[in-house]
């Protein structure tokens, strides 16, 4: 989701464990193209929790819950 002339974009992904999401968040093309956006960007904020694959997919509705009580 973004909200262009907010400069606000969300993500939202599922990952097996840290590890695998950091490998990914530091490794091109992703770095690469973080690193180029960043300017346009406010600042940054992460969220993660645990979910069973049971309950997959997770909502954006879940997600936005998460982001405005974790914060």
């Amino acid at each position: 989701d973004a909200h262009l002339l907010r400069r606000t974009f969300w993500t939202l992904s599922v990952w097996r464990d840290d590890a695998t999401l950091a490998s990914f968040a530091h490794a091109d093309p992703h770095d690469r193209h973080v690193k180029r956006i960043r300017p346009l960007m406010n600042s940054t904020t992460f969220v993660t929790w645990t979910v069973q694959g049971a309950n997959l997919p997770v909502t954006w509705a879940q997600a936005r819950h998460r982001v405005e009580t974790d914060t």
